[in-house]
């Protein structure tokens, strides 16, 4: 139990940095791609 939780630890940690650019990633495309059907719904 102990040797697998330190793993998930580890992963997580490594996995903490990779989703913080993911998101930045995701919100930044979400910026670019959501006015366009966004103002066509609104139209």
């Amino acid at each position: 139990m102990r040797r697998s939780a330190s793993l998930v630890d580890k992963h997580y940690r490594a996995d903490k940095q990779n989703l913080t650019r993911h998101l930045h990633f995701f919100s930044a495309s979400i910026g670019l791609n959501l006015p366009h059907p966004y103002k066509k719904i609104k139209l």
